[in-house]
């Protein structure tokens, strides 16, 4: 390809010669030769290789490109997209390789020693190659044999070549050594289907005569390897299963595995296809079009060929399938079998080998006896179309002798880390038909599944049991100690690890660590007083010589601002620490790790060993504060105790105490104080006293008084003090409100505490360099970012800085702390020339802080006549620059400080908004009366009211004659009021109606009905709406008339009427016949006039000339009577 890569050229000559030189004698040649088409085209690129030689003899003046000054190897098809202009070397090799079906090929080089796999065109990590595992196994096949058979220091490449992850001695992923866009080997695996590696073989290119046999035996067996690795794999021959024709073009494609074209196809004219695979198993789909597409289970084993010869089915063609009632049965039972076929059949042909019968023609064959144990196939043949197509199934049924089960298991993974599934796997003989598990430390611990999952959450070597069962008998297997369960590794990372087992490993894990990263990770004991120990058994870091491109830095303690144990890189893991171990010594236990790498070149980084180491003696005491004198009463104490403390009591001198390992205390009063720690263990404990240590003078506290308000709503508070009052709504820590002498409150429904202190400014003051102009320096514009540090021994803030800028711009202002990482920013605008420009950063107490600058600042720099360090005392300290070699010897960019110590803060006080909850009103009384009654209602909840009416009583009564509704104003002890309302409702009353006055005789009766209601009561005591009565004298008579609410009562009156009395005298005829006698009437009582009826029908009072007889009167008076 490389027409100045010489050494493949002349050992593809001397292999073909060996081939042919030893074809019938040497059986691993024959074999080759026999059982594979090989094609060996030793020069690519003759242009290149013999350029300026007339006699085409002469390679001194080699080239890697052709005639055109093309490079060959970046001119095939792309992947990605990039354009190209064929050559025609290329496109012979093209043409070529359409018309031999190759499964896998060669691509020769120099220049390095190693053997390259795709993608070419893509990292792993951006396209890793669906066929990853096998490139590696393959290439390791033929790097393995060159160990054997050449120097060690042949096939070490890729070195200091490497840019990516996945690399290897002398054997490396294409992109992950470097991008190749437009390689051969690209094109022949995405674009022919063809597994092509890149070998390269040799360091030196045009390598001398002397040294071209010793290459020819240090990759001869290794090439014949390889060229051995294409009989491997799984294959076979695809045809039509109604003609038996083969089939080209048929895909077939790994269920779940294949991506970016790593399929293949079969081949005309014969059919055949080939996959060259990592061993496994794996589910294989055949597709193509007019055909059923068909899925089979391959189990592929290195290093050797699996065959799968497959008959598609026409589309429109019955597919065989059945199914059985069961698979394992025991001797003497049978089973029945049912066809699933699709499609039209016209006959059936079943074969059961060691079957009673052995065979049918029945759709669905019924009791089919199996006498003997063993294993056994079935098979369907069906007739579709006129096309006859059969489907075997191995070793499908399995029958079992009538004896007890013999059981057995075994789980995907015996060696785990915590929190793994294990999947078991019944293999118990004899068709167990009952299972019972048990597994100590999984989760469930027991399953009657025959193949359960199990999950493993703690570390620990656990006993698995199984007993299984048929109705023959039962067997228990149990393997003890059969599960691993290790703590998962702790990969280097941006993080903290609380552990004392496991592995901690680079970032990369077992693979290579990656390029361009700054990684602080710290590991802490999760045992309480004890410490972290790591042993380093494995070390891989890049170095520089006597220094390191790469390297990890211990620290012994929670930061990397704690001391320093040692920077490592290289080899040698026993230079770390002592003898690879390293210890924590510190209050905490913990160890910090910093790992910094270049942008290039990786390893395979380190493994070290987490343990924890306790003590066995007492704890010793220490500790230290951050200050001694504060005027803000805040004191971060640090415990320094060793040898494993594990309480701690803390006395601070003002009645406080606490038990927190590293307490932040806040003196609330002025004075000085003693300061005590207690530490223990379990095995005793120990005391540290500093008399007098903290002197606290705090501002005077702000005065300030409760405000009260009634009901929810906002609050005004007020206080009085020196300096800047600031409001928060904690007595310790807490928010920030506002600043000022008044704080409105947020709409408040419960009583709330506020706090208020006074912050008292430092005055500033100026530390650092000078001279920020003139000879002794110059503007610095290189693209790297440069920075000073500087201690801080007390809280302070930067407030400004001088700088002298060429050329005015916005710049980015950075305070870091100890590990480059960004605290505080500010873009700031800097004029042209020297200017003081404001950051107010504020920085807390430590060590190894960073004022750093942006990347091509412009801004000048000192080089000289520096005397760091520059400090304040009891303040601030700027101790050297990020200068590499000298960085004492620069000063960058910001001068003459302005620093300004921690404000003075008084304590807090205590400023109270008090919500009284209003007075609840509540009433009784009625709130339905009917017209013209009383009500009283009486009003509850407070000491005072006043009424709409103008009461000012608790109670009031009112006669009502319509609907009215009254408010009350409450007020209570709180002086808090609030306003209820009740309303009477006022109902109609019922229009009784008793009916007419009535006049009756005496002895008569009288009927009364009363209407206007629902109920009736009359004073008579009768509760129906009419009655009849006898009155004897006139009298007069109510009903009560009722409706749902109310009543009314009317009055009816009944007269009695006296009756007429009539006295009649009579004179008798004088003679019989005579005709002169009399009769007259004479009427008392009643009401005249009167009416007169005589029974011979006279009215008058009297009558004349009557006979001899009987005669009577009626009289009616003037009532009717």
């Amino acid at each position: 390809m490389h027409g100045d890569e010489t050494v493949g050229y002349v050992l593809l000559l001397r292999m073909a010669d060996y081939l042919l030189s030893n074809y019938g004698t040497d059986t691993e040649v024959t074999n080759l030769v026999n059982n594979m088409e090989i094609s060996i085209n030793p020069l690519a690129n003759p242009d290149g290789t013999f350029r300026g030689s007339a006699s085409g003899t002469d390679v001194s003046s080699a080239t890697r490109y052709n005639a055109n000054n093309i490079d060959l190897n970046r001119n095939f098809p792309t992947l990605n997209g990039d354009s190209y202009t064929l050559q025609p070397e290329i496109q012979c090799m093209m043409d070529y390789s359409d018309i031999k079906d190759y499964d896998m090929s060669v691509n020769t080089h120099g220049g390095v020693e190693l053997i390259n796999f795709p993608w070419d065109t893509w990292q792993s990590w951006e396209s890793m190659n669906a066929d990853h595992n096998w490139w590696e196994y393959v290439c390791f096949v033929y790097a393995d044999q060159v160990e054997i058979d050449a120097p060690s220091s042949y096939f070490e490449g890729p070195g200091n070549m490497s840019y990516g992850p996945d690399n290897y001695t002398g054997v490396t992923h294409g992109a992950d050594w470097y991008y190749a866009i437009g390689s051969r080997q690209d094109y022949m695996n995405y674009y022919r289907y063809i597994q092509e590696v890149t070998l390269e073989l040799s360091d030196t290119k045009l390598l001398a005569v002397e040294y071209l046999n010793d290459h020819w035996g240090y990759n001869k067996q290794a090439m014949l390897n390889y060229m051995e690795e294409a009989l491997n794999g799984f294959r076979g021959i695809v045809t039509d299963a109604c003609t038996g024709a083969p089939l080209a073009d048929v895909k077939v494609e790994i269920i779940g595995h294949d991506s970016v074209n790593s399929e293949v196809y079969s081949n005309a004219p014969v059919g055949d296809y080939h996959r060259p695979i990592y061993e496994g198993s794996y589910d294989v789909t055949y597709s193509l079009a007019g055909y059923q597409s068909q899925t089979h289970t391959v189990t592929v084993i290195n290093g050797q060929e699996t065959r799968l010869d497959v008959e598609l089915i026409p589309d429109g063609i019955a597919s065989p399938q059945f199914t059985v009632s069961s698979t394992s049965i025991f001797e003497g039972e049978s089973v029945d079998f049912t066809d699933q076929s699709t499609g039209t059949v016209s006959s059936y042909n079943w074969t059961f080998e060691a079957g009673t019968p052995s065979s049918s023609t029945d759709i669905d064959p019924a009791a089919i006896i199996y006498n003997t144990a063993g294993v056994y196939d079935v098979s369907l043949e069906i007739v579709s179309m006129g096309c006859t197509v059969s489907l075997t199934i191995p070793d499908y049924i399995e029958v079992s002798q009538q004896i007890p089960v013999v059981a057995n298991f075994e789980a995907d993974a015996t060696s785990v880390t915590q929190g793994t599934t294990v999947n078991f796997t019944d293999l118990s003989t004899n068709n167990p038909d009952s299972w019972s598990w048990t597994f100590s430390g999984g989760t469930p611990n027991s399953s009657a599944d025959q193949n359960p999952s199990v999950v493993y959450d703690t570390p620990g070597i656990y006993t698995v049991e199984l007993t299984a069962s048929n109705n023959y008998g039962a067997d228990t297997e149990t393997k003890v100690d059969y599960i691993e369960v290790t703590e998962p590794d702790v990969l280097m990372s941006n993080g903290i690890t609380y552990s004392c087992s496991g592995l901690f490993k680079d970032n990369g894990g077992d693979a290579n660590y990656t390029d361009n990263i700054q990684l602080t990770h710290t590991i802490y004991p999760e045992t309480a007083g004890s410490y972290v120990r790591l042993t380093f058994t494995d070390l891989g870091i890049e170095p520089n010589g006597n220094d390191c491109y790469d390297f990890i830095t211990i620290y012994d303690g929670e930061t990397t601002g704690a001391t320093e144990i040692g920077t490592y890189c290289g080899t040698d893991a026993t230079v770390i620490g002592t003898n690879g171990v390293v210890t924590a010594n510190n209050p905490s236990g913990a160890l910090t790790i910093f790992f910094d790498t270049d942008n290039n070149t990786n390893d395979i980084g380190w493994v070290a060993e987490i343990s924890c180491y306790s003590p066995t003696t007492p704890p010793v005491a220490a500790f230290e504060s951050d200050v001694t004198s504060t005027c803000t009463g805040q004191v971060n104490f640090t415990d320094l105790s060793t040898d494993g403390p594990t309480e701690w009591l803390w006395n601070f001198g003002d009645s406080e105490t606490s038990t927190e390992q590293n307490p932040i205390h806040f003196y609330t009063q002025s004075g000085t104080y003693t300061v005590s720690l207690t530490v223990s263990n379990a095995n005793g404990s120990d005391v540290e006293t500093h008399t007098d240590l903290i002197v606290v003078d705090l501002p005077v506290a702000p005065t300030a008084a409760d405000v009260s308000r009634c009901g929810e709503g906002t609050v005004e508070l007020s206080a009085t003090g020196s300096g800047l009052l600031e409001w928060y709504d904690s007595a310790v820590d807490g928010n920030l409100l506002t600043t000022g002498s008044t704080y409105t409150s947020p709409v408040l429904t419960e009583t709330t505490s506020y706090f208020v202190q006074s912050l008292i400014e430092q005055t500033s003051q100026y530390v650092g360099e000078t001279a920020s102009s003139g000879a002794g320096g110059q503007i610095y514009t290189y693209n790297s970012q440069h920075y000073l540090v500087f201690d801080a021994y007390t809280d302070l803030t930067i407030v400004s800085v001088e700088v002298n800028a060429s050329g005015a711009g916005t710049r980015l202002i950075e305070l870091q702390d100890n590990t480059g990482a960004t605290v505080q920013s500010a873009d700031v605008f800097i004029e042209d020339g020297i200017s003081r420009i404001t950051l107010n950063f504020d920085v807390p107490a430590g060590t190894e802080w960073r004022l750093a600058g942006p990347n091509s600042p412009n801004l000048f720099r000192s080089e000289g006549g520096l005397s760091y360090p520059y400090e304040i005392p009891g303040l601030v300290s700027i101790n050297y620059s990020s200068a590499g070699t000298t960085p004492t010897g620069y000063y960058y960019y910001f001068y003459d400080w302005e620093v300004k110590e921690a404000s003075c803060i008084s304590a807090r006080t205590e400023v109270t908004a008090i919500v009284n909850d209003l007075p609840v009103v509540e009433f009784s009384g009625n709130s339905e009366i009917c017209a013209n009654d009383a009500v009283t209602i009486t009003a509850s909840g407070g000491n005072e009211y006043l009424w709409s009416t103008g009461a000012t009583s608790e109670s009031i009564t009112e006669v009502l004659t319509e609907t009215t509704g009254f408010t009350v104003t409450v007020v209570d002890v709180n002086t808090c009021s609030n306003t209820g309302s009740f309303d009477v409702t006022v109902l109609d009353l019922p229009m009784a109606d008793a009916g007419e006055d009535q006049l009756i005789c005496n002895g008569s009766s009288a009927s009364l009905e009363a209407t206007g209601g629902t109920t009736y009561l009359w004073n008579t005591g009768e509760t129906t709406q009419a009655i009849d009565l006898f009155p004897s004298a006139t009298t007069s008579y109510y009903v009560t008339v009722s409706d749902a609410q109310c009543s009314d009562v009317d009055t009816v009156i009944v007269e009695v009427a006296p009756n007429p009395e009539i006295v009649i005298s009579s004179t008798n005829e004088s003679t019989t016949g005579a005709f002169d006698g009399n009769a007259s009437s004479s009427v008392t009582s009643g009401t005249q006039p009167y009416n007169y009826s005589w029974s011979n029908g006279e009215t008058t009072s009297s009558i004349e000339n009557l006979s001899a007889g009987e005669y009577s009167l009626t009289v009616v008076d003037d009532n009717g009577c």
